[in-house]
């Protein structure tokens, strides 16, 4: 078996049993050192290989760039400089557990301690709407271990079913029209988010998806839940390592 190269954490699911999901943290901190970054490209490389074999048949990676996230100036430089090809169109995050995004308000200057920070009120995001294949796992290859990487494997087709009524089942907890109006809207977890959420709202937020993976900045860490029991998820892991630890020679 394969060392891990971070700390792999289980994290609890309310309401789960009987249900093929599991949720995992693997813990690092953002933005990566290159070898890491080209360390963790593979081993996402891995991931979707896997579920490929394990669902025999094509599985389709829905990229997302949290801008709340990108590093600058190198993250938005390299977002900028292959925008023609990799096409980032706008998108929402919305978190199913928290506030939904909305415009700033007076009280957001008024109440605001002297030094403290402006709160994050809306979590802007980019999808990437490059149909080729190959663009996008360039994008992957390229934004993996930045601290910005929100990555969905599905199956072909997801962003025209369940894609969509993820979407929609966000739009409704936004009040502000100025975020309803947008064309995209991502679900945004973390591990406080799985404890929080109940069966019916996971379900929602995460229908159809077989692989979701945010890259959190705050936490240190690689969120990962898989529509997969632990073991088999841990063996999904280490195959990829595996991977990873082999083509790196």
């Amino acid at each position: 078996m394969t060392k891990p190269y971070w700390d792999v954490e289980q994290l609890p699911l309310v309401d789960c049993e009987e249900e093929k999901l599991s949720a995992l943290r693997i813990g690092y901190k953002f933005p990566l050192p290159a070898e890491e970054r080209s360390r963790l490209a593979g081993f996402l490389r891995g991931l979707r290989r896997w579920m490929e074999q394990r669902q025999k048949g094509q599985v389709r990676p829905e990229i997302f760039i949290q801008m709340t996230q990108l590093p600058r100036p190198g993250g938005a430089a390299i977002l900028s400089r292959n925008g023609s090809r990799w096409m980032p169109g706008l998108a929402m995050g919305v978190w199913p557990d928290r506030e939904p995004p909305r415009s700033m308000a007076k009280e957001d200057l008024t109440h605001r301690l002297p030094g403290e920070k402006f709160p994050t009120l809306a979590h802007e995001a980019r999808r990437i709407l490059a149909k080729d294949v190959g663009i996008l796992l360039e994008v992957e290859e390229q934004m993996a271990g930045s601290g910005a990487l929100l990555e969905i494997f599905a199956p072909e087709g997801w962003g025209k079913k369940e894609g969509r009524q993820v979407s929609a089942w966000l739009k409704e907890r936004i009040i502000d029209d100025v975020y309803r109006s947008y064309p995209a809207f991502v679900p945004v977890l973390d591990a406080t988010s799985l404890v929080h959420l109940s069966r019916k709202d996971r379900e929602a937020c995460l229908a159809g998806i077989d692989l979701y993976l945010r890259e959190d900045v705050e936490d240190g860490s690689l969120l990962l839940i898989s529509r997969t029991l632990f073991e088999e998820t841990l063996a999904m892991i280490e195959s990829a390592m595996e991977e990873t630890a082999t083509a790196a020679g």
